[in-house]
């Protein structure tokens, strides 16, 4: 049933119609709820007076009633300019309009006692106040102004007088119509609790509070509410997917203990070993597995990866490997095919460079069963791909595939039971993160390195350090060690990365004549790039220069030498995942960051973060801050993540308590199907149909 927050402002005498059609065009607002839920992003504190004698350097507006001066009009050589003095009674300040000169000249009293309000600028060595609003000290104490809020617009709304002020009007005017017609949304239990304000105080409140006590408030609860609304639509599509997705019970442990006590090459530690327990667990239950295993770059997931696939390959079903890129995909297959080769399984490699006749094969022998397991590329996502019995998914780096994308390799096995599915990332995710984006997902990490590992030693280093960084190269590669120099190649300007690439590969065989260098970049040919990257593997090669292509899949233990030239253009997340190619091994790992002496203030704080920590999750908490979660997740699923007011970088104890809620409602009534519920029911419906990104939950 529609209510007065439905109501359309094309329909109300609130607004012109081009008005409205443009609200609706640069910001999505078309009806009265959408307005309410537009907050102010910041708000002039005018319960505060200042005093002119105590000013300090450091402030920048200024709030204070007083008299205003005699006006003086200063004719200059470009342009005329109004002066005025205004007093407190114990210090001036002087006033300076370039516009409306004449109008205010005519509307403002000499002699009269004012309020004024405005920026703190420096002119002619002096500090004025430029283009000040003044407002009549009886006018003002009767509108009783105490928190301004104010609003964003664009270019085009202020063409047609849509700015702040109207903004501010336009919702003053609504909050009196919908008085008493704003229902509550949240479960009393949850606003009894945690001592909320009604809905409807709320929103009155952030638009116009009474003061700052009233606003915080208001901001709990705005907070509360959207964190407790996205949790639990996440977690109804959860509980809905739990409930109609069946798969293959793998109870097999025949050719696991097997490998275990005769071919495993190494203890699993303690984290590996939970991992692995963990996910026997799920493969052996008829629930579709949907389990995410993080861990750094060189934590063994691999390892744990290829002893579950054992499971589902004893009672004769199929694992498929998904990854992101060729090279990854090379790696895979080479260190699982080294693990399978005392059982004779057989693990094929399906990439785009993989030729017509080869891809032909291997796609007969998937759909016949003869196939144990396969690694590959986007290439599995094709058509034509079909599996005798798909038991086992996993999806490494899994950030870099769409829901849509991974759920195509079971639906073209053409068979009734979902297969369990195991994701896997090196990027650790935040814990805000997980337990919202994420919550779908049993969370599995390994913490820990395997032992003899040792953190990266990490440099900040600009241009006048590189003769020195070049004679540390030297030296290590005479000791045996090996390279990686990574160079930025960015869309965007890819033409001009292409070419700092090539001259900074051609700079290093300049810098080093004796020693071999190779490069690697997306442009080669597949066959060049297996080439390059099977010289650096066999140590035939010291140094490589490369683009971020080796920012996963590379795994060259004797590689223990990372240089990123311009590190300020990469991510935080990217730094790291670089870092982690060079982790490898026990020897004494070191990584650095070269960047211009002058770099952007956020540039710095990853620089910074990247020197002070080696730890994963510190890492991915730092970015979480500095980058919003919409980013650090993927383009496909930033719109869920447009909060208006809460931050999951800083607000996770709310996070925890809007989870603790939503288990306690959906264990009590799993369907909202009591009355009380059903506001809650009416909000998720109205969400879906007035907020775009939320139907890009998935």
């Amino acid at each position: 049933m529609k209510s007065l927050l439905d109501k359309r402002l094309d329909n109300s005498h609130l607004l012109r119609r081009e008005q409205a059609e443009l609200l609706l065009a640069e910001m999505e607002i078309a009806n009265y709820g959408q307005l309410l839920v537009f907050l102010p992003y910041r708000y002039e504190d005018r319960s505060i007076f200042h005093n002119l004698s105590q000013l300090n350097s450091a402030q920048t507006t200024l709030h204070v009633q007083g008299t205003l001066g005699q006006m003086r009009l200063i004719r200059g050589a470009m342009k005329s300019r109004l002066v005025a003095s205004f007093s407190d009674g114990r210090k001036t300040i002087d006033l300076i309009w370039f516009n409306q000169i004449h109008w205010i000249q005519k509307k403002m009293l000499p002699g009269h006692r004012y309020v004024l309000y405005g920026k703190i600028s420096t002119f002619q060595d002096q500090r004025v106040v430029i283009h000040p609003e003044l407002t009549p000290l009886a006018t003002y104490q009767d509108k009783q102004i105490s928190i301004l809020p104010l609003y964003h617009t664009t270019k085009k709304l202020l063409k047609v007088q849509v700015n702040t002020v109207l903004l501010a009007r336009l919702q003053k005017n609504i909050l009196q119509e919908v008085a008493g017609h704003i229902p509550e949304n949240l479960p009393s239990f949850f606003v009894q609790q945690h001592q909320l304000l009604s809905r409807e105080v709320t929103l009155r409140a952030l638009h116009f509070p009474a003061d700052q006590r009233e606003l915080a408030r208001a901001q709990y609860r705005f907070k509360l509410e959207e964190l407790f609304f996205l949790q639990l639509r996440l977690a109804r599509l959860n509980r809905a997917n739990d409930s109609r997705e069946k798969s293959f019970i793998f109870s097999n442990h025949s050719l696991l203990l097997h490998f275990q006590k005769d071919y495993l090459p190494f203890q699993l530690t303690l984290d590996q070993e939970k991992a692995l327990q963990a996910i026997i667990a799920d493969l052996g239950t008829d629930r579709q597995m949907n389990r995410l295993l993080q861990g750094d770059v060189g934590s063994g997931k691999t390892i744990v990866a290829f002893l579950s696939s054992l499971l589902p390959i004893a009672d004769q079903a199929q694992v498929a490997v998904l990854v992101p890129t060729e090279i990854l995909a090379l790696q895979h297959a080479t260190t699982l095919q080294k693990y399978a080769a005392p059982f004779a399984l057989k693990i094929a490699l399906l990439t785009g460079s993989t030729t017509t006749k080869t891809r032909e094969e291997i796609l007969r022998k998937l759909a016949d069963g003869s196939i144990d397991m396969i690694v590959g590329t986007h290439a599995l996502l094709q058509e034509g791909v079909t599996f005798a019995r798909l038991g086992l998914l996993i999806i490494d780096e899994q950030h870099r595939f769409g829901v849509a994308q991974r759920a195509k390799l079971w639906h073209q096995s053409y068979q009734q039971l979902r297969p369990h599915v195991l994701v896997m990332t090196a990027t650790p995710i935040p814990r805000t993160l997980a337990m919202t984006l994420y919550s779908g997902l049993a969370i599995t990490t390994i913490a820990t390195l395997p032992p003899g590992r040792l953190p990266a030693k990490t440099y900040h280093c600009y241009d006048s350090h590189r003769l020195r960084l070049f004679g540390f190269l030297k030296k290590k590669i005479a000791e045996g060690r090996q390279a990686c120099m990574v160079y930025p190649l960015i869309e965007e300007s890819a033409k001009a990365d292409y070419k700092y690439l090539i001259d900074g590969y051609e700079s290093i065989k300049r810098a080093f004549p004796t020693i071999q260098v190779g490069i690697l970049h997306s442009r080669m040919k597949p066959s060049d790039k297996t080439w390059e990257m099977n010289r650096f593997f066999r140590g035939e090669t010291q140094i490589m220069v490369a683009t971020t292509v080796i920012e996963v899949g590379v795994n060259v233990p004797n590689a223990t030498i990372m240089v990123v030239e311009n590190a300020e253009r990469f991510g935080l997340a990217q730094l790291h995942q670089l870092r982690g190619r060079i982790k490898r091994s026990s020897h004494q790992p070191y990584c650095f960051l070269m960047t211009a002496e002058k770099i952007s203030q956020i540039a710095a704080k990853r620089i910074q973060a990247m020197v002070q920590t080696d730890d994963g999750f510190s890492i991915a908490e730092v970015d979480l801050k500095l980058r919003g979660p919409g980013n650090l997740v993927g383009l496909q699923q930033s719109g869920i993540l447009k909060l208006r007011l809460a931050n999951l970088a800083e607000d996770e104890h709310l996070v925890k308590k809007a989870r603790k809620a939503i288990r306690y409602l959906l264990n009590d009534d799993p369907y909202l199907e009591k009355s009380d519920h059903q506001p809650m029911l009416n909000y998720l419906k109205w969400l879906a149909a007035n907020t775009p990104e939320w139907e890009k939950v998935s």
